[in-house]
């Protein structure tokens, strides 16, 4: 007599997962499949807790709520997403905010595999100033405070601003207290779409660093003397993207000088009138 036996199904790649999900047309069908399918219910769990997108205060609650009665989903998340967008009601902004914040300390060390960090805001010029005063004064300091006292330490590799630029101060990136990399050892790429706000700290090394124009640091220094400035956070630097207008004879024997390790650089040069020309060189040494 022969037995079935059941067992756990090995994990599968996400790029396969994918392709077997992207057969099931309907959410409908994918749904009715979960109901009656333990393994495949199990993969589509792990799937779609994988990216986490917040874009609102009731998917702050869901989100709550479900981890609260799934503990054990924590483990999947690898990339957390939060967007604030305009079409939130102007009247409830203050308590958005304010939860928009807190869910970043509250989950951040109950994330052991959070790999990436994503935060986006869209704002429109009529409220630019209202989210600006009220998201800086309300939650920046205390939201980078919060994240020194967590423990373990968030493991993220991966943070991508794409605030905009008067919004930009609330961001991990920057605070006027308190430098947002000294409670991210683990930082290896760093993106902001405003540079005035991306500060090397030293002793905190990153890899990748994307720097959009040419006034890059409050001290108003020009980038190869600030990355000298700071060579010991920024002499592990592999990776770098930088948007300037003009670019003088000794800008790349100084860039060199500062970035031992660096192996590519891309340069987008801007001209008032012309087009944007974008140069990517790999380097191989400097001379």
């Amino acid at each position: 007599m022969l037995f079935a036996v059941s067992s756990t199904c090995m994990p599968l790649p996400y790029e396969i997962i994918d392709r077997i999900f992207s057969y099931i047309g309907r959410k409908a069908d994918l749904v009715r499949v979960c109901c009656t399918n333990r393994t495949v219910r199990e993969i589509a769990e792990r799937q779609l807790y994988r990216v986490i997108t917040i874009s609102c205060i009731s998917t702050l609650i869901v989100l709550h709520t479900t981890l609260l009665r799934r503990p054990d989903m924590k483990r999947h998340i690898s990339d957390l997403r939060l967007c604030l967008d305009s079409t939130v009601d102007v009247r409830g902004t203050i308590g958005f905010a304010n939860a928009y914040m807190r869910i970043v300390c509250r989950f951040l060390s109950a994330l052991p595999q959070l790999k990436s960090l994503t935060l986006n805001c869209k704002i429109d010029k009529d409220i630019q100033n209202y989210f600006t005063f009220n998201l800086f004064t309300f939650t920046a300091p205390s939201m980078l405070i919060a994240l020194l006292h967590l423990k373990p330490l968030p493991k993220i590799t991966r943070i991508e601003s794409l605030l905009h630029h008067l919004v930009g101060e609330i961001a991990f990136l920057y605070s006027h207290r308190l430098p947002a990399l000294t409670v991210l050892p683990a930082l290896k790429r760093l993106t902001s779409n405003d540079s005035k706000h991306v500060v090397l700290v030293p002793r905190r090394p990153v890899e990748e660093c994307y720097i959009p124009c040419e006034n890059l640091t409050p001290m108003m220094l020009d980038v190869p003397t600030y990355l000298w400035y700071l060579r010991s956070s920024s002499a592990s630097l592999q990776q770098m993207e930088l948007a300037m207008r003009t670019i003088d004879a000794s800008f790349f024997p100084r860039i060199g000088a500062s970035l031992p390790q660096l192996r590519k650089l891309t340069l987008r040069l801007y001209d008032v009138g012309s087009d944007v020309c974008q140069i990517t060189s790999t380097i191989t040494a400097w001379g």
